[in-house]
């Protein structure tokens, strides 16, 4: 549960204008195909469905052979919908890369050191939601299955069969929630509760040759649920100023069952975490806002069952105050905060060796600026910017820094609608350097992509091109700092930057045809 990062909610159309049939060409091999369409059952019933497929080789040495298909159907009413959805894919991967491999000439950019990586993955979910007065309810069932390839240190513990493994996570989640509201005239009341239960038939981690298994490092069966019940009042203060405050409890249990000897039991754990916010109406459109909550970062339970020495507990502490500023008048819409985040640690399970690795507390200082403006119904402006100063704490100084925490991330973007019913956009996103280990000796390079995109209507069709990395970046994707070992290095590996470079400029055309 990442609760304290950020939340979001999102809700599918439930119908659509016209039916439509899309087809999308594009460099490296990409094909993209798209038929939609939603019809009328009667009684203020609806039916839409959707089905996609993709196929891609990448801009990769090793051809990505990406195949992925998406399905939905969804049944709505004014008062609740009913959504199936589905979700297949198979590909190869290009994983990163040591920066010395590529600077020796061994592999070129996009080049590869293990050719038996990638994966599998497929998704069924059924999702209910409705609303019935003032009363909001949902439920979901998935059923979701993942296997993954990868090798990052190649031939450092493993001389011989080398260092490849595979992830395989087999399960099956059921929860729901309600909401209830009861609206005064100077205070509004709210409460609800939501559930969650993880039935996780294996998930288990093995050693691999070629892609095929030679061993099992550990294999566990998970049976996990969580809950949690709230209460808040929205009060009217006067003189512009509503406060709400807030209670949340949660509880989460578990029951492990693993083939490592003392890495099997069950617990539970509970945390009670109070919210208050308040916002004061300086002027018409313009509001200041100060919010203080508590909640918490789940960890692997695995990581807490048994008699294993480095146990961790189920729940770890969070902590956040930020103040305010937002801005909504006419066509210019702004908002300004400042944060702080408090951590009770960063613990992270740790993939590729079975483990749970405990992390310092840590805080995160920072300033979030968003913008919207639209001058004139031609002409759209946006952009956001996020600074932040992540660290951990109670740490040796010099030795505080984040791996992978991104200090400055920039987004903007301009769209303007030409006559003749042309459209222009583009877009830009910097993401600064990171640091890659805790003394920040060693730091990713900064990223900057620039898109650009038009399309055009001509009766029922519609013709759309975008040039993705327009200015041809060769920055990284990602970057890690790490030892590995490649054939005929020393035994204890070289420590390395490891990278991902981004893809290269590339255009991308699209028809959509309306029935």
């Amino acid at each position: 549960d990442f609760s304290s990062a950020g939340s979001m909610r999102f809700t599918t159309r439930t119908r659509l204008s016209a039916p439509f049939a899309e087809a999308t060409v594009g460099a490296f091999g990409y094909r993209r195909g798209v038929m939609a369409g939603s019809t009328d059952l009667g009684r203020d019933a609806v039916l839409l469905g959707a089905i996609e497929g993709t196929l891609s080789d990448g801009p990769w040495v090793l051809r990505e052979r990406g195949r992925k298909f998406n399905g939905l159907a969804k049944i709505s009413t004014p008062t609740w919908s009913l959504g199936f959805s589905g979700y297949i894919n198979r590909w190869t991967s290009t994983d990163q890369v040591p920066e010395r491999a590529i600077a020796s000439g061994l592999i070129p950019r996009n080049g590869f050191i293990d050719a038996d990586l990638g994966g599998r993955s497929g998704r069924a979910a059924l999702t209910f939601n409705g609303t019935f007065g003032q009363t909001r309810v949902s439920a979901f069932a998935i059923a979701s299955r993942l296997r993954l390839v990868s090798n990052f240190t190649y031939f450092l513990d493993d001389p011989v069969n080398g260092d490849e493994f595979a992830q395989v996570d087999r399960r099956g989640v059921f929860g729901g929630s309600a909401q209830h509201e009861i609206a005064g005239d100077q205070v509004t009341w709210r409460f609800g509760g939501d559930t969650r239960w993880d039935r996780i038939g294996t998930v288990g981690l093995y050693r691999t040759v070629a892609g095929q298994s030679i061993e099992t490092v550990r294999q566990d069966q998970v049976s996990e649920s969580s809950g949690g019940l709230f209460g808040e009042a929205e009060v009217k203060l006067g003189g512009g100023l509503r406060a709400v405050l807030g209670l949340r409890g949660d509880l989460i249990g578990y029951r492990v069952r693993s083939n490592l000897a003392g890495g099997s039991g069950s617990g539970s754990a509970t945390l009670l975490a109070p919210k208050v916010a308040l916002a004061w109406r300086l002027a018409r459109g313009v509001e200041a806002y100060a919010n203080y909550g508590e909640g918490f970062h789940s960890n692997d339970v695995r990581g807490a069952a048994g008699t294993l020495p480095d146990r961790v507990p189920i729940m770890s502490r969070s902590r956040g105050e930020e103040l305010g500023l937002r801005v909504e008048r006419g066509p210019f819409t702004a908002s300004l905060v400042a944060f702080r985040l408090d951590l009770g640690s960063e613990l992270v399970f740790v993939g590729d060796a079975g483990t749970t690795e405990p992390n310092a507390p840590s805080r995160r200082t920072g300033a979030e600026l968003s913008m919207f403006w639209k001058p004139s119904p031609a002409l759209t402006f946006d952009g956001s910017a996020a600074w932040t100063r992540a660290r951990f704490r109670d740490v040796a100084q010099g030795e505080d820094y984040i791996p992978g925490a991104t200090p400055l991330v920039i987004g903007a973007g301009v769209s303007a609608m030409l006559p003749g019913k042309i459209a222009l956009t583009a877009r830009v996103r910097h993401f600064a350097g990171t640091p890659l280990i805790e003394d920040a000796s060693q730091r990713s390079q900064a990223t900057t992509l620039v898109n650009i995109g038009s399309y055009g209507d001509v009766g029922r069709v519609r013709v759309s091109g975008e040039v993705l990395n327009l200015l041809n970046t060769r920055a990284p994707d990602v970057t890690y700092f790490y030892a590995s070992r490649l054939p005929g290095e020393p035994a204890d590996g070289v420590e390395d930057r490891h990278l991902h470079p981004v893809e290269p400029r590339q255009l991308r055309v699209t028809v959509r045809v309306s029935f």
